[in-house]
């Protein structure tokens, strides 16, 4: 990390001294399950894919240029499903159970109309284990494809999806069904094997990522480990770090807070450079520091480009776990980087004691939620 004061570093400055990931708007998240009961929650994950029941549909692809016309896409699939359905049956029977087949059908075409064309490369994917427990979080790295898995061979039997229409993903993590915000645990009940859940992305992005740019905003998750009680002192503490350690009372730093066995803290401020440099100053004000950046841009097309990328986010934040010494000197090495020159020696004296305080009365670090996949430990 450079000696520079953090008011005179530029923003490509800021981000190689933190890691960001640039999240564009059009990213969307999904919902997606792994069979009845996450059946193949197993085989997703170790396989690196997501899919669906091709319903003996061939693939369809709108001509080059053309506008994809979902309703035309979801007509064509629920006739082509229902016409399946009805091959083996007697008049009598398709007469008796038609209107549960059509149902049937429209439902199964709204499936493969979301996974082979409203689900696309860079869009954020969830998926549930057995009970909803744990949840596996992962990003979109192909098109939709007909194509049979390569299961890989391990040591122990897991269930293999049937499904040969699929979807490449990059799984960076799982997470406990704890750490799913409130606004989206409706999705442990939700129906449907693929819904959309993007008008949540907001609450959804922390648990992706630490630090990230989204919709022209800086975005900061920290977590707070301790499962301890915090004293209004201790608060009070924590507030007067990010308010003297900013530097600037005109930036504004928007925080939501969630301290409870564990929880976190939110800062996001505006994406300029003043105000990230703020939010940086803070983030050492808190004993925080960052990797090499790294962004994940909407430009790329390629999952072999998109992989590398990913394979960044899992080496960055694989092992970031230190020593009791080794924290102790990266955090007094951030305390030591914040700007106090316009402080009277008590008033720094007073920070140090804050903020010393509150990096270990509350146990705040940088790591993130849940815990890496890295199929290099099978």
């Amino acid at each position: 990390m450079t000696d520079k004061r953090i008011s005179d570093m530029t923003l490509e400055e800021i981000s190689s001294a933190i890691s960001i990931v640039a999240v564009p708007t059009s990213t969307k998240v999904w919902f997606v399950r792994s069979g009845r009961a996450a059946k193949y929650w197993d085989d997703f994950r170790l396989n690196d894919y997501i899919g669906v029941d091709r319903e003996d549909i061939p693939d369809f692809r709108s001509p080059e240029g053309n506008t994809v016309n979902t309703k035309e896409i979801q007509d064509k699939y629920r006739n082509q499903i229902y016409q399946n359905s009805i091959r083996n049956l007697s008049a009598d029977e398709i007469t008796r159970r038609k209107h549960s087949l059509t149902m049937s059908a429209a439902r199964r075409a709204g499936v493969l109309r979301v996974f082979r064309h409203e689900i696309k490369i860079g869009d954020l994917v969830l998926s549930p284990g057995k009970g909803t427990k744990e949840f596996i979080l992962g990003v979109v790295t192909s098109d939709a494809i007909i194509s049979t898995i390569n299961h890989i061979n391990l040591d122990f039997e897991y269930e293999q999806s049937p499904f040969d229409n699929i979807r490449t993903v990059s799984w960076l993590k799982r997470v406990s069904f704890f750490d799913i915000p409130d606004e989206v645990k409706f999705i442990r009940h939700g129906n449907g094997s693929i819904f959309e859940v993007t008008e949540n992305i907001e609450k959804i992005l922390p648990l992706y990522f630490s630090f990230y740019q989204y919709n022209g905003m800086f975005n900061a998750r920290i977590t707070v480990g301790t499962k301890k009680a915090v004293t209004s002192d201790d608060l009070y503490d924590l507030q007067s770090v990010i308010v003297k350690t900013k530097n600037n009372p005109s930036i504004s730093i928007e925080q939501k807070t969630k301290i409870e066995s564990p929880g976190h803290l939110l800062l996001t401020s505006i994406l300029d450079p003043t105000s990230v440099q703020a939010m940086l100053s803070v983030l050492h004000g808190l004993g925080i520091s960052g990797g090499s950046a790294f962004v994940i841009k909407s430009g790329f097309k390629h999952a072999d480009k998109i992989g590398a990328l990913l394979a960044t986010v899992r080496d960055w934040s694989h092992n970031k776990k230190m020593n009791l010494r080794e924290e102790a000197e990266k955090e007094l090495e951030m305390i030591n980087l914040v700007d106090t020159t316009d402080m009277a020696d008590e008033e720094k004296a007073e920070l140090r004691a804050q903020q010393l305080n509150v990096i270990r009365r509350f146990q705040i670090s940088d790591s993130q939620v849940g815990e890496d996949i890295n199929h290099d430990e099978l």
